[in-house]
């Protein structure tokens, strides 16, 4: 653990301004293990183990002698050595969500064919490799998954699931994917991600939309798992979000629109926590520790309301304090593309990235990164 003045915008019940503030962090170490990469974009990252599955619209893998291993739109690689592994669901078309439950990964996107079979932008494979029993047909991209007990909970462009109407938003059974009956909110706007919150009771919700059914939900939702029928929420941000991720005691937000934000809302009410302004869409984001990680296309930390004057450095990566939002000063790896990143994952020793970047921290690294955490 280090101990550093940090540079940090707080949300407006917090006083909205900027601070120093000291906030202790977990070490990230700046550059990237040495692992296999894609040829191509990584967008969903899921850990289960010692085992970490990545999809995209990549078509092969390689390593860093050159050796290649063809895998369309997703992988699994190694955590402990990086190396890729066998397992290869070989799907037709950009893979966009992934979420592991047990011994089955489940996977979400633009695909019609798992391994040959009819799987159209839902399925999911064993930790093994065989394409499973399991058939939710969505008539269009599936860019959200999150699971709670043996329900698959799912978010995209879709209207319906199985030839059944159902608007970018639907629940069905982990193991033969027929639907949910009951569970029916629609969305007015493309979903873009889906997160569980930790003890079962929710299902949160962030995209593009401003209602669900009827109820004014601008952005972000929480939706009851068993009803469907949406929950109280204290705060609904005014930019759309692309990503999420929760803890037991808050839910934080990928925010984009005009420049974007990292954001952190209380997980039980809804309330605003802390907020960070950069100056590009934030795409992904994860908790290792102490630390929240958040991945996009921004290169500089911005003070709200000054047209990023005085801007703080971070190319397409940062970390902050869970608590605080309090930046890191010590962990900037530069990542570059004009996009950088769309996909991040963490565990308690490990930081993952995906996206369109060919480096990271400095070393060639294409597309994947992994950064170790001590």
């Amino acid at each position: 653990m280090r101990t550093r003045g940090t540079f940090v915008t707080l949300a407006a019940a917090l006083g909205a301004a900027l601070v120093w503030a000291p906030s202790a962090f977990a070490t990230i170490a700046p550059t990237p293990d040495s692992t296999w990469q894609t040829n191509g974009r990584v967008i969903a990252i899921a850990v289960s183990g010692n085992t970490v599955y990545i999809g995209g619209s990549f078509t092969e893998v390689e390593d860093h002698t050159g050796q290649t291993a063809v895998r369309n739109h997703v992988a699994a690689f190694n955590v402990s050595t990086g190396a890729v592994t066998s397992w290869d669901p070989n799907a037709s078309s950009t893979v966009r969500a992934i979420v592991v439950s047990g011994s089955t990964v489940y996977l979400g996107g633009d695909f019609t064919t798992l391994d040959g079979k009819n799987r159209k932008r839902l399925g999911s494979v064993t930790t093994s490799g065989t394409v499973t029993s399991f058939k939710a047909q969505a008539d269009a991209s599936v860019f959200g998954l999150a699971m709670i007990g043996s329900t698959v909970y799912a978010g995209g462009n879709f209207t319906t699931i199985n030839s059944t109407a159902r608007t970018r938003l639907a629940a069905v059974d982990g193991t033969t994917g027929a639907l949910v009956t009951g569970w029916t909110p629609s969305a007015d706007d493309e979903v873009t991600s889906l997160a569980a919150a930790t003890d079962g009771s929710k299902v949160f919700v962030g995209g593009l939309f401003s209602h669900i059914g009827s109820s004014s939900q601008n952005h972000v939702a929480t939706l009851n798992p068993s009803t469907g029928a949406t929950l109280a929420w204290a705060y609904h941000p005014s930019y759309p979000v692309e990503g999420m991720t929760a803890t037991s005691s808050s839910l934080f937000l990928a925010g984009g629109g005009s420049g974007g934000r990292v954001g952190a809302l209380s997980a039980s009410s809804g309330a605003l926590q802390w907020e960070i302004s950069v100056d590009g869409n934030v795409q992904g984001v994860a908790v290792t520790g102490s630390e929240l990680v958040a991945g996009g296309h921004f290169d500089n930390v911005c003070n709200p309301g000054t047209n990023c004057q005085s801007p703080i450095v971070r190319h397409k990566v940062l970390a902050a304090n869970v608590t605080t939002g309090a930046l890191d000063t010590g962990w900037h790896p530069s990542v570059n593309s004009s996009l950088g990143v769309f996909g991040v994952a963490a565990t308690s020793t490990r930081v993952m990235i995906g996206g369109d970047f060919t480096k990271a921290g400095g070393l060639d690294q294409a597309h994947f990164a992994q950064f170790s955490v001590s």
